[in-house]
C-alpha cells in the first residue's frame, strides 16, 4: 500500500515530509537553510540499490519539500497525481 505524503510545516521554516509504503515509513525534515543538503541526501538515499525508496518516492518527498520551503503553492496537475 502506498499512501500520499504527509507534510506539517511551522511557523520557523522547518518542514516534516513523511511517507509510508508497506512495511516502510519514511520521515524527512529540513530547514530553508538545509534545503540542498537534503535534497543531495535524499537522492543518494534512493539511488543505493539496497534501499527501499524509490527514485518516484524521492521526487514525490523533495517535491513537497521544495514546495513548502520555497514558497510555491501550486499543485501538480492531474497527469502528476499519484
Amino acid at each position: 500500500m502506498h499512501t500520499d505524503p504527509k507534510v506539517v510545516s511551522d511557523p520557523n521554516e522547518l518542514v516534516s515530509v513523511s511517507l509510508e509504503r508497506d512495511p516502510h515509513f519514511w520521515r524527512f525534515t529540513c530547514s530553508r537553510g538545509d534545503l540542498r543538503l537534503m535534497l543531495e541526501t535524499l537522492a543518494d538515499y534512493a539511488d543505493l540499490e539496497d534501499r527501499p525508496l524509490s527514485w518516484d518516492d524521492a521526487e514525490v518527498v523533495a517535491t513537497q519539500i521544495v514546495i513548502h520551503l520555497g514558497g510555491d503553492r501550486t499543485q501538480a496537475g492531474p497527469g502528476h497525481a499519484r
